[in-house]
Order: C-alpha cells, then structure tokens, then sequence
C-alpha cells in the first residue's frame, strides 16, 4: 500500500527508499534465522552436568506440569472472558475515558467539594484564555 501510493504521487526516491530499506531489514532476519536455528553446534558444545532434584528418600522429583500449565490456562481463561463480557468492560473503559477527559469528579474528591477544576488545572480554561487575549488588546 505504501509502495503503491508512493507511486501515485510520483514519489520515487521515498518509494525507493522505503523498499530499500524493507529489504535490508529482510535481509538482516534472514541472516538471524540462519544465525539462531540453522547453524549446527559446535563440536566442543557439552551439556554440563547439573544435579537431578531428588526427595528425602533419594527418588527422583517429577516436575509439576500443573505449574506449567496454570500460566496458560489463567491467559486462556482471561482471553475467553474478554470476548464474553465485551460489553461491560468497555463500558468501564468508556467511563475511564471521560474521566481522564474530565477530571473534576477527582479533583473534588481529593481537594473538596470547595475546590473546582479551573482552580486546580494549570491551563486556564478556552474562555477565559480567549477573554484575557482580547482584554490586553484592547487596553491601549
């Protein structure tokens, strides 16, 4: 797409570039790939010898595969209820939303009723800005 709309414009230095540069970026995870998972090992590569976890009766500790699995399943289970309950939780975004946008519900409930948000704000309101903004032009 970028390409191609480079092409409309007739831009073709950009349209080159980008391709350019696509390719070496190819290139260089091409070349990563082969590095990671093609190269064989080398010959003096040896396991080292680590100790076998064993209890007080000297037999051998099976890994828990329920520890492995819980990371999983709690992801599984978290991605199933996002699709399930869609609704509700971006209802509760929404309300996050409009107070990030309008901040002051918060700004009462920390300070006080008696203080209000254009006291609190550091930029004054649109109003007020455009106000001063006339009042200083007018005053010669």
């Amino acid at each position: 797409m970028i390409v191609r709309a480079g092409l409309e414009i007739e831009a073709y230095w950009v349209t080159g570039i980008a391709l350019a540069v696509g390719l070496m970026t190819l290139y260089s995870m091409v070349k990563i790939w082969n590095e990671v998972f093609w190269k064989s090992l080398p010959e003096d590569n040896h396991v080292p010898e680590t100790t076998t976890p064993t209890g007080d009766d000297g037999r051998l500790l099976k890994p828990s595969l329920w520890m492995m699995y819980l990371p999983v399943m709690v992801l599984a289970l978290f991605s199933l209820l996002i699709g399930v309950l869609a609704e509700p939780i971006m209802w509760v975004m929404m309300g996050i939303g409009d107070q990030l946008f309008e901040p002051s519900g918060y700004i009462e409930a920390v300070l006080g009723v008696a203080a209000s948000a254009d006291d609190v704000l550091l930029e004054p309101p649109l109003e007020e800005a455009v106000s001063e903004t006339t009042a200083e032009e007018e005053a010669p």
